[in-house]
């Protein structure tokens, strides 16, 4: 009988030693995995967290220098501009030998104030072009992480990547569009709008850009009753897009742009907004307010038209990016 429970006693001891061994290894695996996972974002923790995970290679370090640049710059040369008679004023009022031009103003005022190490151009300058390709280059900023961001939220129960692109009658979208239908690969649901399309552009294009019969307007001009304009929100509701995240949004309205930019802020789900400013006018202060507050950044500045109006690209961070 002692035999036994001796060789019972072994036999409890091994196990407990064997459980205690387990116990062990899936700790240190679980610890060795927790690392694996956390490492990178401890070492990139901020930049995940302040551009709503757009950014995952940044360092710390490196995005406290993002930080620093964005809050110690200086945006405009006077707080009060809307009283600066010298530089704003009307498209109709810009003369080249003239002091009150918004190239002026765009040269002192309004600069960019983040950089993207991955930002691309698309489209190309044509200042009278023949074919009614007039483009302004446009700049994107790294659109593999707009793809690998847009299937992840398709992968959660959200929509795909979403593009909006808006020209007007003496514009059009279609350089910046065929760069872009190149460089995305054909990944993403693109709908160019513009109140008339020539087949040739539409032929030119891959099948995945949609194109609409309508332009961009504000909610002041909508008393107009006109067919081939629509707000930004009717263009959303028009393609049942009323929830969607829009990965970029690109808009050329020939001014409307002073008007709508409220309705466009409304929306806490664009990426990337491209939008070309025309002239100077008074609430040019509060637009680039507006862009702060809701969290977006200037990466890159083109000017357009002799320097009267400004291509400006933002991209959307958090709010203790801008705030702090």
């Amino acid at each position: 009988m002692s035999a036994q429970l001796h060789q019972f006693k072994k036999l409890l001891m091994a196990s407990t030693l064997g459980f205690v061994l387990l116990l062990q290894d899936i700790k240190y695996a679980s610890i060795f995995q927790d690392s694996l996972n956390r490492t990178p974002l401890s070492t990139t923790h901020y930049a995940y967290r302040e551009s709503g995970g757009f950014f995952i290679s940044t360092s710390n370090s490196d995005w406290e220098k993002h930080r620093h640049r964005f809050h110690s710059q200086q945006r405009h040369v006077n707080n009060d501009i809307r009283n600066r008679k010298d530089y704003i004023h009307g498209v109709e009022n810009h003369t080249s030998t003239s002091n009150n031009t918004a190239d002026l103003f765009y040269r002192d005022n309004y600069d960019a104030e983040f950089t993207c190490l991955n930002e691309i151009q698309l489209g190309v300058t044509h200042d009278e072009s023949p074919d009614d390709n007039i483009q302004t280059p446009q700049w994107i900023c790294d659109p593999s992480r707009i793809y690998t961001i847009s299937e992840e939220r398709l992968r959660q129960g959200g929509n795909g990547c979403v593009i909006y692109a808006f020209g007007n009658k003496s514009t059009n979208p279609i350089r910046f569009l065929q760069d872009l239908t190149g460089e995305m690969d054909d990944s993403c649901e693109t709908h160019a709008f513009r109140s008339s399309w020539g087949q040739g552009i539409m032929d030119s294009l891959q099948t995945n850009v949609h194109f609409h019969p309508w332009g961009m307007e504000s909610k002041s001009d909508s008393h107009l009753g006109r067919t081939d304009h629509l707000t930004f929100k009717e263009t959303l509701h028009q393609l049942g897009h009323d929830n969607y995240d829009i990965d970029i949004l690109s808009i050329d309205c020939d001014g409307c742009e002073w008007d709508a930019y409220n309705e466009i802020l409304e929306r806490t789900s664009i990426s990337q907004l491209i939008v070309e400013l025309h002239s100077a006018p008074h609430q040019v202060n509060d637009f680039f307010l507006e862009m702060k507050r809701h969290g977006y950044v200037v990466f890159h500045k083109e000017s357009s038209d002799n320097g009267k109006n400004q291509v400006y690209s933002f991209i959307k961070l958090g709010q203790n990016f801008v705030e702090n």
